[in-house]
């Protein structure tokens, strides 16, 4: 859905104008006070929201006083804003009056079409016009408002918290941990040639021990002899 084109009669300080706005950017140029704020923020924010002192009925109209956007050639203001489906290809008027006692809005499109105050609702995003506030929400919020089902990262982030209780329950039951002394780097190699050495004297030793259990047994038969 995009924003074809606005005009608005009596309104601030507008008496008539007409823009349509670049399928791309528009640009707004002018001094200070000179209405752009006016145009490009608050005609846009009016037609979609309306008017109003406070917020009521799940709105976010544009908080202020009424007469303020009532110009001097009349005691009531009108705006028109023609919106492009582009999913559907069909164009839609919305149409709002504003008097000092309120706001009303009327449709003109293909029959069939259910449109009201809800759906405009459902269009028009305050923060996505208001950086700032939008940025003064936290992140959950910031979500919500972009429409964005957070429920399943919340369920995921519970469970995380859970686990990382039970961790550092475990951690506290382990108690404190001792500091493991300094050990010497090993030469794996030169323990392995220690091993063999000694292997091989063992051997030796063996064959020595044998050695003296066969001459003790000659000395023996040579003693009966």
């Amino acid at each position: 859905m995009k924003i074809k084109s606005i005009k608005l009669e009596n309104f601030a300080k507008y008496s008539h104008i007409e823009v349509s706005f670049d399928k791309n950017i528009t640009y707004l140029i002018g001094e200070n006070g000179a209405g752009k704020t006016t145009l490009g923020l608050n005609a846009i924010w009016f037609l979609f929201q309306g008017i109003a002192e406070k917020s009521s009925k799940g709105n976010n109209p544009l908080i202020a006083e009424r007469f303020r956007f009532i110009g001097e050639n009349g005691a009531s203001a009108k705006g028109e804003m023609i919106l492009f489906d582009e999913i559907r290809k069909i164009k839609i008027k919305v149409i709002r009056k504003l008097t000092k006692d309120g706001t009303s809005v009327t449709f003109e499109a293909s029959e069939g079409l259910i449109l009201n105050q809800e759906w405009l609702n459902d269009l028009f995003n305050v923060f996505l016009i208001s950086p700032r506030s939008f940025l003064a929400l936290d992140s959950k919020k910031q979500a919500e408002v972009l429409g964005i089902d957070t429920n399943r990262f919340d369920t995921e982030l519970e469970s995380l918290r859970s686990e990382h209780t039970l961790i550092g329950r475990e951690l506290k039951n382990i108690g404190e941990i001792q500091t493991v002394e300094p050990v010497e780097k090993i030469n794996i190699t030169s323990l392995i040639e220690s091993k063999n050495d000694v292997i091989s004297f063992n051997d030796k030793q063996k064959e020595l021990q044998q050695n003296i259990i066969k001459n003790k047994e000659k000395l023996i038969l040579c003693e009966q002899e």
